[in-house]
């Protein structure tokens, strides 16, 4: 027979099972909303540059200890230092190659732990079950994490909320129980924090404040030792650092910038309680950012007023607060001023620090909670739809880009990437619309003015092309690209002098980029500068000895040059590279009559003939023999 009190009291099974319910509930909702992101693909703002572009070096698991010489972008030198990050997507290559539905899957999972290191956290600061758990619920759902969990490039944000809260929490544990291992930890932990973004630099001040509130006795043995803690990491984070650093442009980053991007603080809060309008590609508006600033003013207001006896706490929240959301403003993209000025997902982990504010009134909101909680479940489900439809803008580049013009129709970053995406399709007339958009919106950017001329080249409207191309380089003289699709519409025209000189200044501002040098090799092989050519040719193909289009240039000017054994060599080694390139074949097939060996060369130059290349046609028809 039963026990009577069974029911009444659950037994130490039973209470172990219900304290894993709330990680089920997190990782149940979170797939419910974000599933949907197995489907997507790539945005094209970062995600491809990283991924796509650098598929070969992503793909070899050798590369996990390099990802600590390279910066965000994989390049040895750059602005931006994401180890984690790029060690993290080695392993999605290893799962699903450049397939993006690995990567969105990482990207949820490591949300859900974040979620749930969140809810772990908050509780061991005070905040009570039911706090926590809300609190963790509505971050769960809000519509600015939807940036956090579909732009796969917010992976460094991801990484860095997890080391830092699992840094605080054996932080923590260290300032309670004294125990050493959870300050070894915790050095682990930070430093991960530092390589996954420099952003973590700013848990010191937060560390700080918690030695003055937890340790009475030995707060200076205590700040000494985490002290000598931070400063190892931080040696450790600046000498692999330090490898890779590339100094960003003034325009780009300093106090000005910061003083600039810093009304983005405000409207970043004020989207945290009036997540309207949310957009992919943000741009600083005043009523949001009035609107913000007013509710920053009058919530840390009125909570030093209520609180009087909490007061630390209300410095918790607003420490942690600042430090988390204040330095990514010392930066400023260069498409800032007419596309996005900061990025919402960037709200998340200084969000979190509100919560703080829950513990000197959770008892009453707890009742409040209760005696409410059907009128609070209907925006909540609310809220959650809103972010499970808003997820979905981010399925493809032009529903991405799309959606940023929906949000603020002055966005010419986006507009021009929407002409880009439709050049791509060939959908000629669209793209023409949405980059003169651009232009309109932001008449001074090169570039845009570049991708303009760029499609006016292609559609044969040489006249257009040539004002666009000069438009872009009045703005910018020192646009490479320009200067380079310059050289090829004056190379189209046969006017080589004046395509090399384009070619040489885009090569001035691009030392050694291989495309240029194939270019200018072109360009000389055709004026008849076959030694030119060959010089070219060698200094790209030391750089990319696996350059097709250079070795192609390279034997057609060993051929002219009566260096017939060189070039058939050339064209063997391309062959391997492309054994159906009908340009390779038919220049075999010269090379071989020229070195009389008739039957094989004529057999691969009609082969090319009777494929439709041209030049072998003609050469058929002018040796009929």
């Amino acid at each position: 027979m039963k026990n009577k009190d069974s029911k009444k009291n659950p037994g130490p099974e039973k209470q172990q099972y219900k304290k894993y319910l709330p990680y089920v509930l997190f990782i149940i909702i979170g797939f419910a909303l974000y599933a949907q992101t197995l489907q997507f693909g790539y945005s094209s703002l970062d995600d491809e540059p990283i991924i796509v572009q650098n598929s070969t070096y992503l793909s070899k698991i050798s590369n996990s200890l390099d990802v600590f010489r390279r910066d965000a972008f994989l390049s040895p030198k750059g602005e931006f230092y994401r180890p984690l990050q790029s060690l993290s997507f080695i392993i999605n290559s290893q799962i699903s190659g450049t397939e993006a539905w690995s990567y969105h899957l990482g990207n949820l999972l490591l949300f859900i732990i974040v979620i749930s290191l969140l809810y772990y956290y908050l509780q061991q600061n005070g905040v009570s079950k039911t706090i926590a758990l809300f609190g963790s619920l509505v971050l769960l759902i809000h519509p600015l994490a939807a940036h956090f969990v579909c732009w796969i490039p917010a992976r460094g944000d991801l990484l860095l909320a997890i080391f830092i809260l699992f840094s605080a929490i054996v932080f923590n544990k260290y300032l309670l129980d004294n125990r050493i291992t959870f300050a070894v930890a915790h050095a682990i932990f930070f430093l991960l924090a530092l390589f996954a973004k420099e952003t973590a630099v700013m848990f010191i001040p937060i560390g700080i404040f918690f030695i003055y509130q937890i340790r009475k006795s030995d707060r200076g043995r205590t700040i000494l030792l985490f002290t000598c803690i931070w400063a190892v990491d931080l040696i450790i984070y600046f000498l692999l650092r330090y490898s890779v650093f590339l100094e960003l442009p003034s325009q780009n980053f300093g106090v000005g910038v910061f003083v600039k991007n810093l009304p983005s603080v405000f409207e970043m809060f004020g989207k945290i309680f009036i997540p309207y309008p949310v957009s992919p590609l943000p741009h600083i508006h005043t009523v949001p950012v009035i609107i913000g600033l007013v509710l920053f003013i009058v919530l840390f207001s009125a909570a030093f007023y209520k609180f009087r006896a909490n007061r630390s706490t209300v410095v918790l929240a607003l420490l942690w607060f600042l430090c988390f959301i204040l330095p990514p403003l010392a930066f400023r993209s260069s498409y800032a001023d007419f596309g996005y000025e900061y990025l919402e997902h960037r709200v998340i982990l200084p969000a979190m620090g509100l919560f703080f504010l829950f513990i000197p009134v959770q008892k009453s909101f707890e009742a409040w909670l209760k005696k409410y909680k059907y009128y609070v479940l209907i925006p909540t489900a609310g809220l959650g739809f809103f972010t499970f439809t808003h997820a979905g803008i981010y399925s493809n580049p032009k529903s991405f880009f799309q959606a940023a013009i929906n949000a603020d129709p002055q966005n010419a970053f986006a507009n021009y990437q929407l002409g880009c995406l439709t050049f791509g399709e060939e959908n000629y007339e669209e793209a023409i619309t949405y980059y003169k958009r651009a232009v309109d919106i932001a008449p001074s950017e090169s570039d845009f003015w570049n991708a303009l001329a760029a499609l006016y080249f292609n559609l044969n409207n040489q006249d257009k092309a040539l004002n666009c191309f000069l438009e872009s380089l009045k703005h910018n003289p020192d646009n490479w690209q320009t200067l380079r699709n310059l050289g090829t519409l004056y190379n189209s025209r046969n006017d080589f002098a004046t395509a090399n000189m384009y070619y040489t200044k885009s090569l001035a501002l691009t030392p050694n980029k291989v495309l240029i040098l194939g270019d200018r090799a072109n360009t000389k092989y055709l004026s008849g500068d076959y030694a030119g050519a060959l010089n070219d040719c060698n200094t790209a193909l030391k750089i990319q000895p696996d350059a097709l289009d250079v070795l192609i240039t390279q034997a057609k000017a060993l051929l002219k040059s009566d260096q017939i054994d060189k070039a058939l060599t050339v064209l063997i080694n391309a062959e391997r590279l492309s054994p159906e390139d009908l340009e390779i074949l038919f220049y075999k097939g010269v090379a071989q009559v020229n070195l009389h060996h008739e039957i094989e060369g004529l057999l691969n130059i009609r082969t090319a003939a009777d494929r439709g290349f041209q030049p072998a046609v003609e050469y058929l028809h002018t040796n009929p023999k």
